[in-house]
């Protein structure tokens, strides 16, 4: 883990229910090369409408961890400002 994840006290499990989110939030618009260029640095996030949300629900069925656990982890994620709550996801 990096020095930055380990000073916000990020655990390897954060890390991989970040990665689901911005997998699950990014998979619609990723094989649009267009698209990649235009967002691959950390200069200019995607706009909402390209993000499909994920549920916490659907995180927790695909990494196969309980709820709660996935529950807990994004509300700090958020808390971070590393992801937001958004209506469907």
């Amino acid at each position: 883990m990096d020095q930055v994840n380990a000073r916000r006290g990020l655990s390897l499990t954060d890390a991989v229910v970040l990665a689901t989110l911005t997998q699950a939030n990014s998979g619609a618009w990723m094989p649009d090369s267009g698209h990649q260029s235009a967002f691959v640095t950390y200069d200019a996030s995607p706009p909402d409408d390209l993000l499909r949300p994920i549920s916490i629900n659907a995180i927790s069925q695909s990494l196969g961890l309980p709820f709660e656990t996935v529950r807990r982890r994004v509300r700090r994620l958020a808390q971070l400002g590393l992801c937001r709550n958004a209506p469907g996801g």
